[in-house]
Parts: C-alpha cells; structure tokens; sequence
C-alpha cells in the first residue's frame, strides 16, 4: 500500500515539474518590419511582447529577434508617424510585419477670388455668400444693397432717413464686435477699396460678394471687422 502511494506521489511530483518546466520555457520569435507602401525595411521599430517588459528594436534591415515566453501570444509593433500595430504568434516564429504610415493632413486652403488672401475650406461655407447681379434684378429697388435683403445670412438693410427712397441705406452684419457696432462694412468696387458705391447703378453690377466673421478679418484684417462687401460691375470685369 505504501509502496502504490509512493509511485503516485512521485509521477504527480514529475508531472508539476514538467508543467512548470515548460510554462517557464521560451521561444525565439524573429522576422521583419516594413512599410506597407515602399516595402522599405523600418529601422527602430519599438517591439514588446504583450504582458510582459520583454522588448526590443529593429536593425537597419528591419531585422528583429525576441526570445519571449511560451504563455505570450501577441507582439506589439510601434513606430513614429506609423502607429502601433498588434501581431498574433500563435502559430508563427517568422513574421512578415507589414506598417502603414500615418497620413498626417494639412488643412485644405482655398484661394478666395473675391478677395487678395487665402482661406481655410471649412469657413468658406458659411462666410462668404455670393450673389449675381441676375439675383439683384430680381428685386425692384433704388439701391443694389437694398436688393441684398434677405439673400445673406446675418445682413440687415435699413434706410437712413425714413421715407426718403433715396437715402444711403444702413448696414450690419450680425456677429460683429461691439467695440464696432454701429459701423458699417468695408465696400470694395472693382478692386478698390473704400470706394464710394452711392452712385453705382444696379443694373451694371455683375456680382457682390459678402465676406464676414473671420473670412473678412483674415483677408482684411481690422478694416474688414465689420464685414466687407465687394462689388463687381459689368465694366470691372475682364470680358
């Protein structure tokens, strides 16, 4: 009885042994790191095995060897302006690790034609409002600013006098500071700025171009606070 007792003690002794034996054996995991799009070897990809402080770097070929636990499952590849990338091993000594740059874009810039500067994209939309003159003929009025109202978000149209039609009509833009309130856009024809625009007939205007917000303030810097309103005529324009 003693003796049967003794031989199980002693195959459950060899079997702990060999179970810790093996969790605590290693493997050799190798291969190498390239760029996905030139297929380019990386040099100094950072490499660490999940779970562990285990870890190591590519060579100038991209070659990499890591001894890591037979427990580890996944390597972790890490690379600057390439992101991190996890690896499965659980059935592969030899890989092929394959990394993707980060395309880090720029903000898209567009030249604004009505003005002398540039523009991000995203403002455009909502800070620059174009109307044709074929939009002003639409509107009876003896004033093509009048003919503007309620084609541009944000711009109220009153006459200056009440009950004479031909008195210079006032203008503001909603969303102007206050240190300005009161003060009326900046007016452009033909290029000129600060022109006079009392005596431009509406029927000889070919557009007129609306710039707010920082729109006008990045094109025109503080004489355009308070907008800036840009008439093109017919005779301004290169036919």
């Amino acid at each position: 009885m003693q003796v049967k007792i003794l031989r199980f003690f002693s195959c459950f002794i060899l079997l702990f042994t060999w179970a810790v034996s093996s969790s605590a054996q290693s493997r050799v995991i190798s291969g190498k790191v390239i760029d996905s799009a030139t297929t380019k070897p990386l040099d100094g990809v950072s490499i660490s095995a999940v779970g562990t402080t285990i870890g190591a770097i590519t060579n100038a070929d991209g070659t990499f060897q890591l001894s890591v636990p037979n427990a580890v499952n996944q390597i972790r590849f890490s690379y600057l302006n390439y992101g991190t990338k996890t690896v499965s091993i659980t059935n592969s000594s030899n890989l092929l690790v394959k990394l993707s740059a980060i395309n880090n874009v720029l903000k898209e810039v567009v030249v604004v034609s009505v003005g002398y500067g540039t523009l991000d994209k995203r403002e455009v939309s909502s800070a620059i409002t174009h109307v044709g003159g074929g939009e002003l003929q639409t509107v009876a009025s003896n004033s093509p600013l009048q003919a503007l109202q309620g084609k541009v978000a944000g711009l109220t149209i009153t006459n200056g006098a009440t009950g004479d039609p031909n008195s210079v009509p006032s203008v503001q833009l909603r969303g102007v500071s206050s240190r300005n309130a009161g003060l009326g856009p900046l007016y452009i024809v033909n290029g000129v700025i600060g022109a006079n625009i009392d005596n431009i007939n509406q029927n000889d205007i070919e557009s007129i171009d609306v710039l707010k917000g920082g729109a006008a303030s990045a094109i025109y810097g503080t004489r355009g606070g308070n907008g800036v309103i840009i008439i093109t005529t017919k005779r301004g324009t290169s036919e």
